[in-house]
């Protein structure tokens, strides 16, 4: 018999196929303060690689402008590397769709702005994490009311788990996915780990947040991937 406990722990290494998971309450995942649901191998503390300014500068011009900004340093809270990895850029070559046109209501751009901007970083910056954003909402595989539920649903979980003790989110957890999943709660909280996975910065600001402890967000993300996944086997 294979736990909820069992599904939290294997978010932390390699995913795998899991059976599925019986209807009757199940133990909570193990999370601990410095380690989330979602985050990847290792806990929060990921490894940039760092990256030559003047060279990137130079191959963002060559690339019709595209200067995205690119972080030689751990993510902090509330930032984005806004390096696309090459994997999801491909993946965002073939949509049939415009993110930026989808989730424009999602991103209060002015907001972001105003806050990166008190944090001594130039507005640009600013505009490009909400530009960048939307583009992400639209890689989790999010509908439009979706995208703007999950970044509300973000903010609330970021406050969340500052003020309540991560055991009682993960309990809290553990009666949702039961509820809404069944017998695939297991399989669809592995779903939710792997599709984050696809992106570590995404990945990187869940754990660094904290926002990968919340309940609600987790839902999200778990809905989003159990319905790609059931779109794929059919």
């Amino acid at each position: 018999m294979i736990d909820m406990a069992a599904a939290a722990a294997s978010l932390y290494g390699p995913a795998e196929e899991s059976a599925p998971a019986p209807d009757t309450a199940m133990p909570a995942p193990a999370v601990t303060p410095t380690s989330t649901p979602l985050a990847p191998e290792g806990g929060t503390n990921i490894e940039v690689e760092e990256v030559d300014q003047a060279e990137e500068a130079e191959e963002a011009e060559e690339a019709q402008g595209n200067e995205l900004e690119v972080l030689d340093r751990d993510l902090e809270p509330g930032e984005m590397a806004l390096e696309v990895p090459e994997d999801v850029f491909a993946r965002r070559e073939a949509r049939s769709f415009d993110a930026q046109e989808t989730f424009a209501d999602a991103i209060d751009d002015a907001a972001i702005v105003e806050t990166v901007v008190a944090a001594g970083m130039p507005a640009e910056a600013g505009e490009l994490i909400a530009y960048e954003t939307r583009e992400i909402l639209a890689d989790l595989g999010l509908t439009k009311t979706e995208g703007r539920e999950f970044v509300e649903a973000f903010g609330r979980g970021v406050h969340e788990v500052q003020t309540t003790d991560r055991e009682v989110l993960a309990d809290r957890l553990v009666v949702q996915m039961n509820r809404e999943f069944g017998r695939n709660a297991t399989a669809a909280l592995v779903a939710a780990r792997e599709l984050v996975a696809r992106d570590e910065r995404v990945a990187q600001v869940l754990a660094q947040t904290g926002a990968g402890d919340s309940p609600e967000v987790v839902m999200q993300l778990a809905r989003a991937a159990w319905r790609s996944r059931s779109f794929q086997r059919r």
